[in-house]
């Protein structure tokens, strides 16, 4: 595990899955290394062998918060936005207030299955401190509500935070809310939206 995390450090993915697969042959319920396996196929572009080695690791540990999170990440990636939305609802536990991640990853599956419902709206408000982009998608929500004028101020304070990536959609968005045309939910973000 600790030659991994060396390698992984200096960018060596390979190296470090070498690693990982060692570490879990000696252990094969060795969650930690699962995750970590997973996380790298993940920046490897390998979803499905990182889904795989969670499901493996959430058989083991099947209350791990974190492994439901990063699996949610793996199905939004490869648009199973059913079981990504299970996977993120498993990982808000009713008595954890600091889930959010996970919330974050639940409003996305939502609004990518095209749910702009309140429960949207509030996964993203509860996001937006930590994820600047949430206040965008729940712009987005507002607008695919119907409630332009709410969603004004959330992209506005979008469009301030350090670093929008996704600028010129924020921007596109604003313009016809200022000058009082129709809005669609056609303008609500999707997969690809930054600028």
């Amino acid at each position: 595990m600790e030659k991994a995390d060396k390698a992984s450090a200096k960018d060596l993915n390979d190296e470090a899955v070498q690693h990982l697969n060692k570490a879990i042959v000696i252990d094969p319920e060795y969650v930690g290394a699962r995750n970590n396996l997973a996380v790298l196929y993940f920046k490897m572009g390998k979803a499905e062998l990182a889904i795989a080695q969670l499901e493996e690791a959430l058989r083991l540990d099947p209350h791990n918060a974190t492994l439901f999170t990063n699996l949610s990440v793996g199905l939004l990636k490869i648009n199973k936005l059913d079981a990504a939305e299970r996977g993120a609802r498993t990982a808000i536990d009713p008595d954890r207030t600091g889930a959010t991640q996970a919330r974050m990853l639940l409003g996305l599956a939502l609004i990518r299955q095209g749910k702009f419902t309140a429960e949207a709206l509030d996964c993203f408000s509860r996001s937006r401190e930590e994820y600047p982009l949430a206040r965008l998608l729940a712009a987005g929500v507002l607008i695919a509500q119907g409630k332009p004028e709410k969603a004004k101020p959330e992209i506005r304070m979008y469009l301030s935070s350090p670093k929008p990536d996704c600028r010129a959609a924020a921007n596109r968005w604003l313009a016809p809310i200022e000058q009082g045309k129709e809005t669609s939910a056609m303008m609500t973000p999707g997969p690809g939206m930054k600028d």
